[in-house]
């Protein structure tokens, strides 16, 4: 997955790239403009925008994950849903994230699904809530899960899947 990480006002972004989900990322914050590494995500409240369908963002709805269209006009749970705070990776690693809900659940997969759920706080959740931050394209960065390496998420007709990379991170 490719993400970038970046601060700006306004509203944050993930983005993906063919198949892959990259993100793009940037922070509600009075700070201004400040450009991170490629393969570096700050944690902080996140609105994550797909790459290759602009204007859809990464959100939960009935606990699956999913990208959907969210613009101004979107309904308050819509924007709630493609919110997400980014935590360090519950299962540690380095350079590991995990994604909590406003609603308290965390994106986690389950069977390569990815979805939101309580943290149950056992190794197989905390290990299926945590994505290492990898090199993307042009200066993004994929999100690989901590406990099947190579497995990256991606967008299949709009839901969110755990899947082998078909995407060099180079192209």
């Amino acid at each position: 997955m490719g993400l970038t990480a970046r601060r700006t006002k306004g509203l944050h972004k993930l983005t993906a790239r063919t198949m892959v989900v990259a993100l793009g990322v940037t922070v509600l914050s009075a700070l201004g403009a400040e450009q991170a590494n490629a393969a570096t995500i700050t944690v902080g409240a996140r609105s994550l925008e797909s790459v290759n369908r602009a204007g859809q963002y990464l959100r939960h709805m009935d606990y699956l994950g999913r990208i959907d269209p969210i613009s101004s006009s979107s309904s308050a749970t819509a924007k709630a849903d493609a919110t997400f705070t980014v935590a360090p990776g519950l299962a540690g690693g380095t350079n590991c994230v995990s994604f909590q809900a406003t609603d308290g659940r965390w994106l986690r997969h389950l069977d390569f699904r990815l979805g939101t759920a309580l943290n149950t706080g056992t190794a197989t959740f905390l290990a299926d809530a945590t994505f290492c931050v990898r090199d993307g394209a042009s200066g993004q960065v994929r999100l690989e899960s901590f406990n099947y390496p190579g497995r990256f998420i991606r967008h299949r007709n709009n839901e969110l899947w755990l899947e082998p990379s078909t995407v060099n991170p180079n192209t």
